[in-house]
């Protein structure tokens, strides 16, 4: 497969994707064909071999017997043959199926064919500004660029699209190390690659049970002072019955025996409990193997950022595959307390079981050491590599910068962004503005009419804030901000549950919006509000925006405030804080037209009335033909 310049476009990367998934399924195609050949071949090795065998069995030649023992012994080998290099066909077959589902999700998501993306991770309750700037959900920022296969991974990154602003310096940490793996697109597609073969059949896998297995433990007690005990009394039954039966002393083992039974048997009562957790593990601990070796294994380039983060798999006196391997055998050996004809017999001579979990408790506490830091590591790679991967796929896409003068002592917020688009919508149907705000004007008002993109304008706004301070590339040809707190009041809903009315509710948050201005926090706010007091009347709700938009003048932050109520455009007269923009609509052929354009100044129109006489629905002409106030 050839590799794209760094300068390919999004297209020339689209159809690199298709030129490799049609090499993909030619692969696919011919190794299927050979899992079949093979497959009818260990067959014939295994029905020929058995009818040579039977036929010599059954002659009177001279060693016939023989001739058949040895066809059976020829008959299995290649049998054995025959089934281990199927299964290696069947894994190739199933890591390149995995391969192509990594590549043909990029499709989809330069595309934004959403039924081609893995299935979103939905949390139960999700902060306000993610249900306000779709960062979850179906059609959602979080799923356009998850590539984890990890559950924690996958919130890991909604966490940093959610959450107040890091530091500038967290910031460009991010931005360094997505901007090295962009470089590199086949590191994260392996990650993924490996995940998603960690994950199996489910949507994603999860470390969580790993973690509360490995959690220290205050009740649990020393097991090392019972096996000494265990061991010790073991070895003088073994003795006592091989004096018996040597020197014929009498059965004195048998006394040994009881007392090392009933010595074993109160202090391993909670061994079994032990070990189901163990065994319950074992199929994550092998799943995190996949992952934990192909970090380990990278040629990291000396002294890049990726090696410096990676640094801890590369240890190799402590290598986490090693003792992920070790935690496996040890499970292993354990699993024999589910086979209930050996598990007696063998720790009736020794303490199997108490030698076996004294060990699983060493390697728990190892792991215990070091596994939560690498975890975290993996959760950090690939939230990282959620964000590269949709750089790597949107080369038009521009990498957000911070004026660290203007951000000195958080006195000067602003944002300024050139080609901004709507990254949830297809890149042939969004329409780019370039927007200021910020230095001498406080607050934009931005006016329209319905459907004309104000809504979605104060989303793209949004997402651009929350993907810069994540780390992320920003839909837009020249994207710069200082760090703020983005607080938006958009998707306002009632909760029936608490009593609260729509009304209610909004003025709860608008009220919440008033209080973060007040905070503590060093970083100003960016604020986003789509049209206040819609639960109200009209007359109230024009008195109630004047005044909470003249409150709002003088404060720690900048925003963006949409609204229909053209008498509020007025409140630009008073000062030099507040501007006007506004989206226009056309009305062509009786129809309503809309160019998506942002414009400077008060909206000359609005186009209700004309969207219910398009519906049918009855109007008042007169009223329709008077120009807006």
């Amino acid at each position: 497969m050839t590799t794209l310049p760094t300068s390919s476009t999004t297209q020339q990367r689209l159809g690199h994707l298709q030129r490799t998934l049609v090499h993909l399924d030619r692969r696919l195609s011919t190794l299927q064909r050979l899992s079949e050949r093979i497959g009818w071949l260990r067959l014939a090795v295994f029905v020929i071999g058995a009818a040579i065998a039977l036929l010599l069995y059954a002659s009177d030649a001279t060693n016939s017997s023989a001739a058949g023992t040895l066809a059976i012994v020829l008959t299995l080998i290649g049998f054995g043959v025959a089934v281990a290099q199927h299964r290696r066909i069947t894994r190739g077959i199933g890591r390149l199926r995995a391969w192509r589902v990594v590549k043909s999700t990029h499709i989809a998501r330069i595309q934004r064919e959403w039924d081609g993306l893995p299935r979103p991770l939905f949390t139960a309750a999700p902060p306000p500004i993610a249900v306000d700037l779709d960062l979850v959900g179906e059609r959602s920022v979080q799923r356009l660029l998850n590539t984890a296969t990890s559950r924690e991974g996958s919130q890991r990154l909604l966490d940093w699209l959610c959450s107040a602003p890091p530091t500038l310096d967290t910031i460009q940490q991010r931005q360094a190390l997505v901007k090295e793996l962009t470089a590199r697109p086949l590191f994260f597609d392996k990650l993924t690659l490996n995940g998603r073969l960690a994950a199996g059949r489910e949507p994603y896998w999860e470390a969580s049970s790993l973690l509360a297995w490995i959690a220290p433990k205050p009740e649990q007690r020393a097991l090392l002072p019972d096996l000494r005990i265990l061991s010790a009394l073991a070895a003088v039954t073994i003795s006592l019955f091989a004096l018996s039966a040597v020197a014929q002393l009498p059965a004195f083992w048998l006394i040994s025996l009881i007392v090392y039974a009933g010595f074993y048997f109160r202090r391993t009562r909670d061994i079994g409990e032990v070990f189901d957790q163990a065994l319950d593990t074992q199929d994550a601990l092998q799943r995190l193997g996949a992952v934990v070796l192909f970090l380990e294994r990278y040629p990291y380039p000396p002294g890049s950022q990726l090696a410096e983060v990676c640094a801890p798999f590369s240890q190799p006196q402590q290598r986490l595959s090693d003792f992920l391997r070790q935690v496996g055998n040890i499970a292993a050996g354990a699993s024999i307390t589910h086979n209930a004809f050996l598990w007696l017999p063998i720790n009736a001579i020794v303490p199997w079981d108490m030698f076996f979990a004294w060990r699983l408790n060493i390697a728990r506490a190892q792991l215990a050491e070091r596994l939560p830091t690498l975890l975290d590591i993996v959760f950090d790679l690939e939230a990282l590599g959620g964000l590269a991967s949709f750089g790597w796929l949107q080369p038009e896409y521009s990498t957000p910068t911070f004026s660290p003068a203007k951000n000195a002592g958080q006195r000067s917020p602003h944002i300024q962004a050139v080609g901004l688009g709507h990254p949830l919508i297809r890149a042939d149907r969004q329409v780019t503005n370039d927007f200021t705000l910020g230095q001498t004007d406080q607050i934009a008002l931005l006016t329209g009419s319905n459907m004309a993109g104000k809504s979605t304008f104060l989303r793209a706004v949004g997402i651009g804030l929350c993907m810069a301070y994540a780390g992320g590339v920003v839909n837009a040809s020249a994207f710069e901000a200082s760090v703020m707190r983005v607080f938006t009041c958009i998707r306002v809903s009632d909760s029936v549950a608490d009593g609260y009315s729509y009304f209610y509710a909004e003025v709860r948050r608008l009220s919440a919006l008033l209080s973060a201005f007040d905070s503590d926090e060093r970083a100003p706010l960016f604020f986003l509000i789509d049209e206040m007091f819609r639960g109200t009347n009209s007359r109230e709700r024009f008195i109630g925006s004047r005044a909470y938009i003249r409150s709002l003048v003088g404060r720690r932050g900048i925003g963006i405030l949409a609204t229909h109520d053209l008498e509020l455009v007025h409140l630009a007269d008073e000062g030099t804080a507040i501007v006007n923009y506004h989206f226009q609509d056309h009305v062509v052929d009786g129809n309503l037209s809309f160019d998506y354009t942002l414009r400077s100044g008060p909206c000359p129109s609005t186009n209700a009335l004309m969207i219910m006489k398009l519906a049918g629905l009855p109007t008042d002409e007169l009223q329709m033909e008077q120009p807006a106030s």
